[in-house]
């Protein structure tokens, strides 16, 4: 072989070396833009996954106070259910001896009612 072949053989694979250059040039610039735009896209899901995180964090504390609310509101209602069985209770004690006198009264005078005349 000679020089001006050898020559000739460096300058193709140099051209060919400096295409292939070129063109990862190209891909790493592509590449590099995609990877701009994938961290734009990260960024915008990372706001709204902590978005969403603040809101369920609401929504969680919003349902602990209406679910705290009801649970009082249920023990309001045990207390006043208490409350007025514990009054009716005190009012058929205190009513319990009246209610018994009337009834001995009426009874006894029952067979003074009830008695025939003497004839």
């Amino acid at each position: 072989m000679s020089w001006s072949s050898d020559l000739k053989d460096f300058i193709q694979k140099l051209l060919r070396l400096q295409g292939r250059v070129e063109k990862n040039s190209e891909d790493i610039t592509s590449i590099r833009e995609d990877l701009d735009r994938l961290a734009q896209i990260l960024n915008q899901v990372a706001r709204t996954v902590r978005d969403n995180e603040a809101k369920i964090s609401e929504n969680e504390v919003r349902a602990e106070s209406r679910h705290n609310e009801a649970k009082l509101e249920r023990e309001n209602l045990v207390l006043r259910l208490e409350n007025e069985l514990l009054r009716l209770e005190n009012r058929l004690h205190t009513a319990a001896p009246t209610t018994l006198e009337s009834q001995s009264s009426t009874q006894r005078q029952l067979p003074q009612n009830n008695r025939k005349p003497d004839a």
